[in-house]
């Protein structure tokens, strides 16, 4: 059997490469006399190098060890301090770029344990804290040799649920729904929240983050005498984006994940009773889920961000290639594309505010590696 012949190194090309630790725990503890102050983080980083030689000559030269990355964060956290988790990886990000000249790329992602000082008849307690899992802090922070750091925050793991004022009703139906409709319902989710923020702008990290939360809750629960009515997921997760892009012009885009934990009437006609969804029973798997993701229009902004779904007719007019007839598209989910099929590339581009959706068909544009 004929063995299969190995590619040469002309023949591949590397897409992205990096390396580094995962979930490097840390307690700092700030003390102003007896009245002590607490940041638990668990921070990942990894690096890019501007070579290859580990991957394709087994050459360690360049490599900073993971050890010592690990290191490195426990020693920012000692002499930088964790004010907030978002400064806290912008501080990572600035020392690895301008202490080792090879990296190009630095990502870093931080959570926060969830403690909150301990409080008896509204005193605050001056060292002890309780775990309150009401939502748990991330961030994601990404940064480029010469370029500015793009910063995520997030909220996850945040449990919600109300037990009227939601419904649905008026969805499609066809010969395989089963579904019936429902004016009252539980309503429960785990919120994924995510947004970035506008480069350019002094940004209260703690404070942003605190005001996202409390948007999220008060669209979920409405006024506390009355709530609020959800006809949907989708209209819940909707409301929330738009007061929060409303309210927190320092936010560009925002992202929102609201899995529809289900509850169910537990039947116990057979038992001679009628439930009154006194007991409801929770249907673990499989559960719904509503997503979307919002950005600013060039009402808000200097640039406008255009999302596109454009079908490209490759042969055509996008790429020129001499002697190939096959292209490799970065893209999530696309392999290896004949050039002569067409196939769909959503886009997100940065632009001029006159940019218009059909100034991409005259073909003056660039392809970016």
């Amino acid at each position: 059997m004929q063995r299969p012949q190995t590619l040469r190194n002309d023949e591949v090309e590397f897409v992205r490469t990096g390396y580094g630790k995962d979930m490097v725990k840390v307690l700092h503890i700030q003390r102003d006399g007896k009245y002590h102050s607490i940041k638990e983080v668990a921070t990942s980083v990894q690096l890019t190098l501007n070579s290859k030689r580990e991957y394709v000559h087994g050459d360690n030269s360049d490599i900073i060890p993971t050890d010592t990355i690990k290191n490195t964060v426990h020693v920012l956290a000692k002499f930088k301090g964790i004010k907030s988790i978002e400064t806290f990886a912008m501080n990572i990000c600035e020392h690895f770029l301008s202490s080792f000249n090879h990296v190009i790329r630095v990502q870093v992602y931080v959570e926060e344990v969830p403690w909150k000082r301990f409080e008896k008849n509204g005193v605050k307690h001056v060292h002890a804290f309780i775990h309150t899992p009401t939502g748990t802090h991330f961030c994601e922070v990404e940064q480029l040799r010469n370029g500015p750091p793009v910063i995520h925050s997030g909220i996850k793991d945040l449990k919600v649920l109300k037990t009227t004022q939601s419904g649905f009703e008026g969805f499609l139906k066809d010969q395989f729904t089963t579904l019936p409709e429902v004016k009252d319902r539980c309503f429960a989710t785990q919120v994924y929240c995510k947004w970035r923020y506008l480069q350019g702008r002094d940004v209260d990290f703690e404070a942003t983050w605190e005001a996202v939360r409390s948007i999220v809750l008060e669209k979920f629960a409405g006024p506390s005498d009355k709530g609020e009515y959800s006809p949907s997921v989708q209209k819940t997760l909707y409301d929330t984006q738009v007061l929060s892009l409303s309210q927190l012009p320092q936010i560009e885009d925002m992202e929102i994940s609201l899995p529809n934990i289900h509850y169910f009437n537990i039947d116990m006609s057979k038992m001679g009773l009628i439930n009154k969804e006194e007991a409801d029973a929770l249907l673990s798997e499989p559960p719904g889920c509503a997503a979307q993701e919002w950005l600013r229009g060039d009402t808000l902004h200097p640039r406008r961000t255009i999302l596109l779904q454009l079908e490209y007719q490759l042969s055509c007019y996008l790429l020129r290639l001499s002697g190939a007839s096959r292209i490799q598209m970065r893209q999530r989910g696309a392999g290896l594309c004949p050039l002569e099929i067409p196939f769909r590339i959503p886009l997100r581009v940065h632009g001029p505010p006159s940019l218009k959706p059909a100034d991409f068909y005259r073909g003056d544009y660039k392809i970016l590696k």
